[in-house]
């Protein structure tokens, strides 16, 4: 009985460093991603003595591969309790630092075992993102957890400055500091021919308000507020807004649950809902992605890689086909509103709209902006698809905004502002050890 008690403890004792692991790779993930130069320590380490220039951005990346790759050999498979970091968490951590720096094949590898355990799944309706009765379901993969017991202890902290200001206080009075842009909102206009996105750069040109008469991917609504649509069973007004001549309307939608699902009181918008740092449909879309980066072929007709991530890209697209259902409760969609239409891409492309690398590529960038708009992967999809791409694009973004937002007049970024700059503060109390990047 002692020796398997031993065991026990040893096992026990390897899983929970396969966790601290993920989540010190995680972090240092994070960190990464945000600034240019970072420290890098570990235990044992005197964190006084680290400069932020010892190690470079590459070595700092291979320290985290080899914390998730150590980490998923002592994980467990399953999660037991649920939410529990297991070793698929680690892998799907993993093919995202792997997309990161471009290594295509550890993206595959990774979402492959992901994918191939078969414990996820995309929600039958797009609505079930924002609902805490589907927290740690079948989607989610790494997730903050949140909860109301225990006094509201655990509740969603992190994001309450975001809740809306909740005209008539359905949620109580937030600060509403979240909102999508009039640029976001048009790129989920759909061809009314095909259901398919506007690919070829004119998804712009075309503002969607409240007298816009095309058709819309409903994962729009599903995604922000629109003045006079339902929101959660309610109706959004301009009341919701925290400055409505300021920043418009457009207030981040995913990130809340029924009004019914959240504390009466004080804080405003507290509720139990999980944030997802990674869910199922993030997955699919990063092994499509590496499928199209790694295909040799230069179109579907003679690459099956690229055959497959139309596939993996379709399963996302025909999620959103399947919430056009303005009877789900709560009510997020009126058909007699707008008129949804959202198809998978097909497979008897021709000409122009055959199903080439550079226009898998495309669809690729575009399904990712919408299927995870507003939860935190925008910018760092950019940063990773190179200087270039992400300068143009929010370059073209400040200025055809700016007629609407005028704060964004005479706006740009440049290369040297990619990266936040170290804190002025943190420099001066390494005494020397930090640079500025």
């Amino acid at each position: 009985m002692l020796a398997l008690q031993n065991a026990e403890a040893v096992s026990n004792a390897e899983q929970i460093m396969g966790e601290l692991k993920t989540l010190r790779a995680w972090y240092y993930f994070d960190l990464i991603r945000i600034f240019n130069r970072i420290p890098y320590f570990t235990e044992g380490e005197d964190v006084n003595t680290k400069p932020n220039d010892e190690f470079s951005r590459e070595e700092i990346f291979s320290f985290i591969k080899r914390d998730l790759t150590e980490a998923i050999t002592a994980l467990p498979a399953q999660k037991s309790p649920v939410g529990r970091i297991t070793r698929t968490t680690a892998q799907a951590i993993l093919a995202k630092v792997c997309a990161f720096t471009a290594d295509w094949e550890g993206v595959k590898q990774n979402a492959d075992a992901v994918i191939s355990s078969g414990q996820y799944s995309l929600y039958a309706n797009f609505g079930d993102l924002s609902k805490a009765s589907m927290n740690n379901g079948s989607e989610s993969i790494f997730a903050l957890q949140c909860s109301t017991a225990n006094d509201n202890a655990h509740i969603n902290w992190s994001n309450l400055l975001n809740c809306t200001y909740s005209d008539g206080n359905l949620y109580g009075t937030g600060d509403d500091f979240f909102y999508g842009s009039q640029n976001l909102v048009n790129a989920f206009r759909t061809n009314p021919d095909n259901g398919l996105p506007y690919l070829d750069g004119t998804f712009n040109r075309v503002n969607v308000t409240a007298d816009y008469a095309g058709t819309l991917d409903p994962r729009l609504d599903f995604t922000v507020g629109r003045i006079g649509f339902p929101w959660r069973g309610h109706t959004y007004t301009a009341g919701w807004c925290r400055a409505y001549d300021t920043y418009g309307e457009y207030s981040n939608k995913k990130a809340w649950p029924a009004p019914e699902e959240a504390l009466a009181a004080w804080p405003w918008g507290a509720n139990a809902l999980n944030f997802m740092f990674i869910r199922y449909a993030d997955i699919l879309l990063l092994k499509a992605e590496a499928l199209i980066e790694t295909a040799a072929g230069t179109n579907a007709a003679t690459d099956n890689d690229l055959v497959e991530a139309r596939n993996l890209i379709n399963q996302v697209r025909q999620r959103a086909a399947n919430s056009i259902d303005g009877s789900y409760s709560p009510v997020d969609l009126d058909p007699f509103m707008a008129e949804y239409k959202v198809e998978p891409y097909p497979t008897d492309y021709d000409g122009n709209l055959a199903w080439t690398k550079d226009r898998a590529r495309m669809a690729l960038r575009m399904e990712r902006r919408l299927e995870l708009a507003l939860e935190g992967n925008r910018w760092f999809d950019l940063v990773r698809w190179g200087n270039d791409y992400l300068i143009n694009t929010i370059n073209t973004y400040m200025t055809e905004e700016a007629p609407l937002r005028p704060y964004y007049n005479g706006r740009s970024v440049t290369a040297s502002e990619i990266f936040l700059p170290v804190p002025l503060a943190e420099i001066d109390n390494a005494n020397g050890l930090y640079k500025q990047y």
